[in-house]
């Protein structure tokens, strides 16, 4: 089988799932909800990422328990076949919002700070293809160039909290939400789809990181040092910005170091910065792709993972010259609809067939692990596949 998996270890693992989740949960956020009457977006969004972990060691304990090859399989045993399939392509689908959103975004941003008279599909032309040679290269490419990158963008964003010190105040901070506890609860479940998708990712390819037990290693780590570096940076700019002015900025994350080196001698380090970040969205959304890919090839019974791989990048390139992620307000509302209804069920159905799962019993059916086999390939060949 042509999955294009290879084999990593942990660290590899924990750096590919940990940036994507990073890049989503600074760069993908709604200002005018998450700062409308306060800002306390350094303790929600962290809390989101931590929360996070619930689905995905309930659905890998359940993976192990029943003895499945990944999340398709839980889906197929819990719900039956078309069910199951159809909670198996819509996983795909949380796969590509997560592969869309940052491509969006970034490129809003490099139009907006570096190639102003650029025109926005240009840039998204210009972007996409590197995505789909990362996506096309695989899984171990991916998770070995993200641990390559990873202390570069933890550097980065160190660099940029010790230079905006001088311009960090406490009373930037104040008032804190008064949304209450319905909007915190409305607005963790929103992020849900921006941390959920990068972790079931890892229970998509567990061969790839030897096991379902590392991959649950893996996912744990990754949540965790997503949620310390969301606090951080989240802690900086509620001290940098008061929130009226972080409730109408785009992406407020690029623009802390031009305000805070201006006249200095590295006044071009936020541009320097915004393409390292630009670059860690590459691989955010080559990671969901390959994953959204990989998923849809092992419910549907396909030997080759490249095709699927192809169609869905193709998708993405037809929809940047056809103009139609181009349109910023009504991309912005397809987004915000999918964030508000898309996040329940990626949190909720998981769980469900999680729980259904190990209710049903400890060890897997003979007769069901036979169908499974069938309908996802070959058992022996599918633990030698490389």
């Amino acid at each position: 089988m042509r999955y294009r998996l290879g084999s990593i270890g942990p660290a590899e693992a924990a750096s590919l799932t940990a940036i994507a989740m990073t890049t989503n949960g600074l760069f993908n956020i709604d200002g005018s909800t998450a700062y409308a009457n306060g800002n306390l977006s350094y303790l929600t969004i962290p809390f989101a990422a931590l929360l996070s972990l619930v689905p995905f060691i309930a659905v890998s304990y359940a993976i192990e328990r029943r003895a499945r090859r990944g999340l398709w399989e839980l889906y197929r045993g819990a719900f039956g076949g078309f069910i199951g399939t159809l909670l198996s392509l819509l996983t795909c689908a949380a796969l590509m919002y997560c592969a869309v959103c940052p491509m969006l975004k970034f490129a809003g941003v490099m139009h907006e700070e570096i190639y102003n008279g650029v025109d926005y599909r240009a840039l998204l032309l210009f972007m996409l293809p590197c995505v789909v040679v990362l996506a096309w290269m695989g899984f171990e490419t991916l998770g070995r160039t993200a641990k390559c990158f990873a202390p570069v963008l933890l550097i980065s964003l160190a660099v940029l909290i010790v230079v905006s010190i001088p311009r960090q105040h406490e009373y930037r901070m104040y008032p804190l939400r008064q949304g209450g506890a319905a909007w915190f609860t409305g607005f963790v479940s929103s992020q849900q789809l921006n941390f959920l998708p990068p972790l079931f990712g890892l229970l998509v390819c567990p061969d790839g990181i030897n096991d379902i037990k590392t991959a649950r290693k893996s996912g744990v780590l990754a949540a965790m040092a997503s949620a310390i570096i969301c606090f951080a940076v989240n802690l900086m700019l509620s001290r940098v910005f008061s929130y009226q002015a972080l409730t109408g900025m785009f992406m407020p994350l690029c623009k802390v170091s031009s305000l805070s080196i201006e006249k200095n001698y590295i006044m071009g380090l936020d541009k320097l910065l915004t393409m390292l970040w630009v670059n860690g969205g590459f691989l955010t959304s080559a990671y969901c792709i390959y994953a959204a890919a990989l998923l849809a090839a092992r419910t549907l019974g396909q030997a080759d993972v490249t095709p699927n791989i192809a169609v869905l990048s193709a998708f993405l390139c037809g929809a940047a010259v056809a103009g139609l992620i181009t349109a910023e307000k009504a991309t912005g509302d397809v987004l915000k609809v999918a964030a508000k209804y898309g996040a329940g069920a990626i949190l909720i159905l998981p769980a469900a067939a999680a729980a259904i799962t190990v209710i049903g019993g400890r060890k897997g059916n003979d007769k069901e692990d036979d169908r499974l086999d069938t309908l996802g390939g070959d058992t022996a060949a599918w633990r030698g596949m490389s």
